[in-house]
């Protein structure tokens, strides 16, 4: 069997570690918009057990696998990035603010989390604040907003200004996977599988540190 992991980032990896707790080990891993156009060497190191190919899946899928063990998830431990986490000082709170492509499928679920309820959370939660999102624009909104609260701002890079369906680096968006699960105090948006594997990551332990 070959599966094709497909998605954005977080789609991808509980693709290819769950798969691989069932004992699969050839993987495809396009380099399309949905992943800004990295390859998972590009920014992880190797992943043991796992051959990349570029084309001949069997299985296409965003989803885990059904019939993964359970505790498969601890596999995260193994990821590594190629080029290390920037250093950040702890302890701080981190937001992740979802929008782009994924506000209309958040507000059809009933899961969507306005800007209002991340100023209410920014409001009591300790400085300095970790700003993980997709756009230029909400980065540099918040960014002012967590000034006006007389706290730090911290992220990863300036996102530039774009019109494609993701607006950040593929080594971006691991990094900010790794800083939201390293905060003190995390929230996350709804509906979100990055949200939802930081979580993950967080009730895990400091290895990613």
């Amino acid at each position: 069997m070959i599966v094709s992991a497909i998605g954005g980032l977080c789609n991808r990896l509980r693709v290819v570690l769950s798969y691989r707790a069932v004992g699969v080990s050839q993987f495809v891993w396009g380099r399309d918009a949905e992943i800004c156009g990295g390859y998972f060497l590009d920014v992880f190191e190797p992943l043991a057990g796992v051959e990349w190919l570029d084309e001949g899946a069997s299985v296409t899928t965003f989803d885990p696998c059904r019939d993964a063990p359970s505790g498969w998830e601890r596999a995260y431990q193994e990821l590594v990035l190629r080029d290390g986490m920037p250093s950040l000082a702890r302890p701080y709170s981190a937001v992740h603010i979802r929008r782009t492509d994924h506000v209309g499928l958040a507000k059809s679920m009933g899961r969507y989390t306005s800007d209002d309820d991340f100023r209410g959370w920014l409001k009591v939660a300790p400085g300095p604040i970790y700003i993980a999102t997709d756009n230029r624009h909400t980065q540099l909104v918040f960014r002012d907003y967590v000034r006006t609260l007389g706290k730090w701002s911290l992220f990863y890079n300036e996102i530039p200004a774009s019109e494609e369906q993701r607006h950040t680096t593929f080594r971006h968006a691991a990094v900010d996977l790794f800083a939201c699960a390293g905060a003190e105090h995390f929230m996350g948006s709804g509906e979100s599988s990055f949200s939802n594997t930081a979580r993950m990551l967080h009730a895990m332990g400091g290895w990613w540190s």
